[in-house]
């Protein structure tokens, strides 16, 4: 018997309503079962309610926890600390704004079983509905490459990781954003493999606040500023300052390269162009402590 255990950070039961729902209609064979472990950070009760009641059912078993500190790190580092109590295999994280796909478990599995040294297994969030500012900032990897890092949105690892580490998200990006970055980047240095599952894509609900050109702007801004402190973080202020400033030459070039391109796509090229520009100012603006002071 293999046991997964999906974890889920939320304060909106509108969309962990339809997030709940596509994990109970997920396919398991007899061999397969599933848990969630459901951090509530919301200030009423409604989810409770609606926790209480999907245990009533009986569908699926959900460990549910309240916690009223503020910050996605915290909230991530209260479902590491509970997943640890709890007997399973394999550990998930996805965010409260997602549909699985009914297939998800078993593509994942049969991943693990292609790539036995693999620890940790992510893939793409696509929108439910065509949005170019979303589509453009989602990672993109190859299929099965090996990667440094991965979003919490969609990612799968074994529980062997948390229980031989004590690696935990850091509290000090709750503000900026970037604590999975920084958590999966310093696994992966102490040699646990990632690697990525193209064909597995979660679903994120569309969301019209985040199909706009400010939102695309702000998001830009945080991730660029936060990849300065992680930086230092991993490697120090001398050798952080040096990947920091070869990324700022990096996107320059990028710049200018799709700026030769925007008469074959005017839309597009501009956006690419525009994203390069923002996270190479974002950086050099790191580098004065100047760094978004809300988590957007």
């Amino acid at each position: 018997m293999v046991k997964i255990l999906i974890c889920i950070c939320s304060r909106d039961i509108n969309k962990l309503k339809v997030t709940l729902e596509s994990i109970i209609k997920l396919r398991l064979s007899v061999h397969e079962k599933i848990e969630i472990l459901l951090v509530d950070n919301s200030k009423n009760s409604n989810i409770k309610k609606y926790f209480n009641y999907l245990n009533s059912k009986k569908k699926i078993k959900i460990n549910y926890f309240y916690l009223p500190n503020r910050g996605i790190p915290n909230l991530r580092n209260k479902c590491l600390r509970e997943a640890k109590k709890i007997k399973s295999d394999l550990l998930c994280f996805i965010d409260d704004d997602s549909k699985l796909p009914n297939q998800w478990i078993k593509k994942n599995l049969n991943f693990f079983k292609k790539f036995r040294k693999c620890s940790i297994i992510s893939g793409p969030q696509y929108s439910s509905k065509k949005n170019v500012y979303h589509d453009l900032l989602s990672p993109k990897f190859k299929n099965f490459q090996k990667i440094n890092w991965c979003p919490t949105n969609n990612v799968m690892l074994k529980k062997d990781v948390i229980n031989k580490t004590t690696i935990t998200f850091d509290v000090r990006l709750k503000n900026i954003g970037g604590s999975d970055q920084l958590f999966f980047n310093k696994l992966s240095l102490q040699g646990f493999e990632i690697r990525w599952n193209k064909e597995n894509p979660i679903i994120e609900i569309y969301q019209n606040d985040r199909n706009n050109l400010n939102w695309f702007i702000k998001r830009i801004f945080r991730y660029a500023s936060s990849s300065v402190i992680i930086d230092k973080y991993l490697f120090g202020s001398l050798f952080g300052a040096v990947r920091s400033l070869m990324k700022i030459f990096y996107y320059i070039i990028k710049f200018m390269l799709s700026l030769i391109f925007i008469p074959l796509n005017p839309k597009l090229n501009f956006l690419k162009s525009l994203n390069y520009l923002i996270r190479s100012l974002s950086i050099i603006l790191g580098f004065f402590g100047i760094f978004p002071k809300k988590y957007i």
